[in-house]
């Protein structure tokens, strides 16, 4: 059974990443990370690679909205840093938000922009108890899954004197 879990009404924060990443736009790879397999790649994708060695793809016009470009390594990686005015909003993924609804297992699927097509729903990411779910500030939409390791590692929760700070209207 695969149950779909939907993320409106959740607790949701607003998080930064902290943490600089490497890009590189598809065409630079003879063959694609193993991670992708189930994934159908844009043309337009750039191959992500974050601090704790795990890939994902993002478009170009995205990677350039959330970092900046501060250079270039030996291997041909764009050396990106996070803007830090760019702000996602996250909530943790708990087993009482799963309940009675996922049958006992300890994950569930969320819908998303990109992912795996499983008995034939598309763009399906898992997520497990204590991974992170994000999506985008201004589209509720573009939401993905962050393993728990990995968002501890790279974002931040804002504090409330930050967010009112960032408020656009200020």
């Amino acid at each position: 059974m695969t149950y779909i879990l939907r993320t409106e009404y959740r607790p949701w924060t607003r998080v930064q990443k902290t943490l600089e990443i490497k890009a590189k736009h598809r065409a630079c790879f003879s063959s694609i990370p193993a991670s992708f397999a189930s994934e159908d790649l844009s043309d337009d994708a750039m191959i992500c690679l974050g601090d704790t060695g795990e890939y994902w793809q993002q478009p170009a016009f995205m990677v350039l909205l959330t970092y900046v470009i501060v250079g270039i390594d030996n291997d041909g990686w764009l050396l990106c840093r996070p803007r830090p005015e760019k702000e996602v909003q996250a909530f943790e993924l708990t087993k009482d938000m799963i309940g009675m609804d996922s049958r006992g297992s300890s994950y569930v699927f969320i819908q998303c922009l990109k992912g795996e097509s499983i008995m034939g729903i598309v763009n399906l990411q898992r997520a497990q108890i204590g991974d992170f779910i994000c999506r985008q500030v201004q589209d509720h939409t573009d939401q993905w899954v962050v393993q728990r390791k990995i968002f501890l590692n790279t974002y931040r929760m804002l504090s409330d004197q930050e967010m009112i700070n960032n408020q656009p209207w200020l």
